[in-house]
Formats: structure tokens, C-alpha cells, sequence
């Protein structure tokens, strides 16, 4: 399998590992999981111009992940849009692509934000489950 060929020039980054076996969380529209629940900020926003900075530009067409509950928790709480959406467990597998812890919280050194970028011809709404959260158990 190939990268999509709209990726920019060297993204995914080298640095990227593998995914197999890791869990992660992230949020998505449909019950069960779509393949758009996992469209990139590239393809969300197709007219926006592109970052100047590469590595950032290359994020942009990953997929954003969580590590921890607690860390989507944060984002549930900090942006209304995704207090709407269901949240969403993923076990991951080498066949899907690549993933690269990229910390969106400068603040918070422990951040588990990943970005993992899917290789072309993937199903990762076969690789998620829509979860019950009961997000009042998870102190912020």
C-alpha cells in the first residue's frame, strides 16, 4: 500500500512508528464509525492555504488521536463541537499506517495527542468502536 498522493514531500515523517497494538480514543459523528468520522484537516479544508511550516502542513494530513481518555476529555471540555460527537476506542494495527506522538498542549508535557496518518485503501472505521464515557468520573 501506498501514501495518498496528496500528502505533501516527506510525510509521513521518518520519525513515525508503527501503530500495532496501540489503543487510542478520538471523536466521531456516526454510531458505528464511517469512513469521513476520520477524514484529516487537509481534507476537512481542502481551500485553506497550506502551512508554510512543513511538519505542521504534513499534521495536517494525519488524523488526530488520543493515547489517554483524559486528554479527549480536555478537548471535550475546551470545544463545544465535540461535546456533540460520540468518542471512539481504536486498536491499531501496522496495516493502517503510521503514527507520531505530536503533543498539541505545549503546557502539558504529558499531552498524548498522536497523529496517524492512513495509508490509501484503508478502513479505519473498521478498527473503532463508539464508547460509553461516563466523563464525570474522569477528574480535569
Amino acid at each position: 500500500m501506498a501514501w495518498p498522493q496528496t500528502f505533501p514531500p516527506q510525510c509521513p515523517p521518518q520519525d513515525a512508528g508503527s501503530p500495532e497494538g496501540r489503543v487510542v480514543y478520538c471523536f466521531v459523528e456516526q454510531n458505528p464509525p464511517t469512513l469521513p468520522d476520520f477524514r484529516s484537516q487537509r481534507q476537512l479544508n481542502p481551500e485553506r492555504e497550506p502551512y508554510k511550516d512543513p511538519e505542521v502542513e504534513c499534521k495536517a494530513h494525519g488524523f488526530s488521536v488520543f493515547s489517554e481518555l483524559y486528554d479527549l476529555h480536555l478537548l471535550r471540555s475546551a470545544i463545544r463541537k465535540f461535546r456533540k460527537m460520540e468518542p471512539a476506542r481504536g486498536e491499531l494495527e501496522d496495516a493502517l499506517g503510521v503514527i507520531k506522538a505530536t503533543p498539541a498542549n505545549t503546557r502539558r508535557p504529558n499531552d498524548s495527542h498522536h497523529t496517524l496518518w492512513f495509508k490509501t485503501g484503508t478502513y479505519p472505521e473498521n478498527h473503532f468502536q463508539v464508547i460509553s464515557v461516563d466523563w464525570s468520573t474522569i477528574e480535569l
